[in-house]
């Protein structure tokens, strides 16, 4: 028989039952705006490892974050990250906590991460009056005025040159048509 989980489960719980034990780790505390960052959480135990989704992180304003690159193999599930902060600064990736279902203890348990300071400096492309930094690749509206729409209402064609309506020319285009 299966017994349904308690209730009052912990705002970070998403479904995992078992017994494990989480780690965390960054490639670097010190970037420039642009460089990436590659932030890893992995999760080892026994249970229900296929059956939870991958964290999400509560990052600092401008930094840039797509989803994770999920790997699995025998009772380890790791989910890496890649990080790219848009602003100069010192940052703080927070410490992130994720809770399952302990059957043996018959109560939820909760894991919490390191946080990691990062000193990101002004890299070489940084432009502070842009402005051109997001949250997340779902936020971003608009990063600049690069983008030429077409004028549907006035367009302005270049008339061709004299040839184009000469018989000749004419005559070149169809003789292939005419003669197969």
């Amino acid at each position: 028989k299966i017994k349904p989980l308690p209730a009052n489960a912990p705002a970070d719980f998403n479904g995992a039952v078992g017994k494990f034990t989480m780690s965390s780790q960054i490639n670097s505390t010190s970037t420039k705006t642009d460089e990436p960052l590659t932030y890893r959480i992995t999760i080892n135990g026994t249970g229900n490892l296929q059956l939870f989704n991958a964290p999400e992180l509560d990052l600092p304003a401008g930094w840039e974050t797509y989803d994770p690159k999920v790997s699995e193999s025998s009772g380890t599930k790791i989910f890496e990250y890649l990080l790219i902060p848009r602003s100069p600064g010192d940052f703080t990736i927070p410490a992130f906590t994720w809770s399952y279902f302990d059957p043996s203890v018959k109560k939820y348990q909760t894991l919490q991460t390191d946080a990691y300071p990062v000193k990101v400096t002004a890299g070489p492309g940084y432009n502070p009056s842009a402005n051109n930094y997001a949250a997340n690749k779902e936020d971003v509206e608009l990063l600049g005025k690069d983008i030429r729409y077409i004028d549907k209402d006035s367009p302005k064609f270049s008339s061709g040159t004299k040839d184009m309506k000469s018989g000749f020319l004419l005559a070149l285009i169809l003789t292939p048509a005419i003669g197969g």
